[in-house]
């Protein structure tokens, strides 16, 4: 098993006017928060609430304003490194270093659900399109799918040799992909709940996100390349394209919702948005764990990351570089 260590952090890239204020401040505006390692970052569907991770708490900041509007606390003991916010803003799912993972409502902040499946840190939830399921990955390499309509667990796949750093759904909730350490991609078919194929990378995988308009599913890792993966309508995951963007691990990825822009983030501190016409990159100079972009601003671009020693950050995009 790789011993690498598998980072949690938080920030923000954007091209358009805000009401930001990054005076003084060659980052960019970070909000505000206890612990300066973010381990993980999510926005409402609408793009108009911001949820952070802030050590065993989670807070939810109106973005325009910054100001927390709720803190999801007192359900967690231990370190949380991930969230996933529902497709209608109605629940949230949460894990920690313990393996625990709890269902929010994020309308009354209570808890209505508590899982203990996983014996590992979760390192990765998604919850599906329809929000009837949830996917979970853990440092026990395993795999959890739950159903939502009655708070239970459906099946767990233990076919893995490493971490699993990465879970996500299709965009038509046909199929869940996980990533794992060891360099494998898993295809589960949501229909049967079985392995519905299998590819092998050459590198520890971290990161991964499907273009929401299309079958391709991009994964990053440490070898510094962009993958893109199709899945054909029988169910067989294959490999499309290959580009390397980093000499460094690349830690996560994510595209628009138009799919023709995507963002990656590595452990040196580097943010890249990648469009058709251009590259443009960042130095935030500590390791950046996760970027996302705000939803439902294009053609602008903002991107919101996480980063190890930084906290939260905003970024504005004629502040990034153009070039590789």
């Amino acid at each position: 098993m790789r011993t690498k260590q598998i980072f949690v952090f938080c920030f923000v890239v954007m091209f358009s006017s805000s009401s930001f204020s990054t005076q003084g401040n060659e980052d960019g505006y970070h909000f505000l928060t206890q612990s300066r390692i973010i381990n993980d970052i999510s926005f409402s569907p609408s793009g108009e609430v911001l949820y952070v991770t802030d050590h065993n708490a989670i807070k939810a900041f109106i973005f325009e304003s910054q100001k927390v509007i709720r803190e999801f606390s007192d359900g967690h003991q231990a370190e949380i490194l991930s969230i996933a916010i529902s497709s209608d803003s109605t629940f949230m799912a949460s894990g920690d270093r313990d393996g625990k993972i709890l269902i929010w409502n994020l309308r009354s902040g209570e808890i209505e659900n508590t899982f203990d499946t996983h014996s590992g840190q979760i390192l990765s939830l998604d919850i599906s399109p329809d929000n009837g399921h949830l996917a979970s990955g853990a440092t026990d390499n395993t795999i959890t799918l739950y159903d939502l309509s009655n708070m239970s667990a459906i099946t767990t796949f233990k076919n893995f040799n490493d971490h699993i750093t990465g879970v996500q759904f299709s965009p038509d909730g046909q199929w869940m992909v996980a990533v794992a350490a060891d360099g494998r991609v898993q295809l589960i078919d949501m229909n049967t709940k079985e392995v519905s194929s299998i590819q092998q990378d050459t590198s520890f995988l971290r990161g991964l996100d499907f273009e929401p308009t299309s079958m391709v599913l991009k994964t990053v890792g440490d070898d510094g390349f962009v993958t893109n993966w199709g899945i054909s309508q029988g169910g067989f995951l294959h490999l499309r394209t290959i580009q390397k963007f980093s000499s460094n691990w690349l830690t996560s990825i994510q595209n628009t919702r138009s799919g023709n822009t995507f963002v990656v983030s590595n452990i040196r501190g580097q943010i890249k948005v990648i469009t058709p016409f251009s590259i443009l990159r960042k130095d935030l100079k500590v390791p950046v764990h996760k970027v996302i972009f705000r939803p439902g601003i294009e053609p602008n671009i903002l991107v919101v990351a996480a980063t190890r020693g930084k906290g939260v950050i905003v970024i504005f995009g004629q502040d990034m570089k153009l070039g590789r």
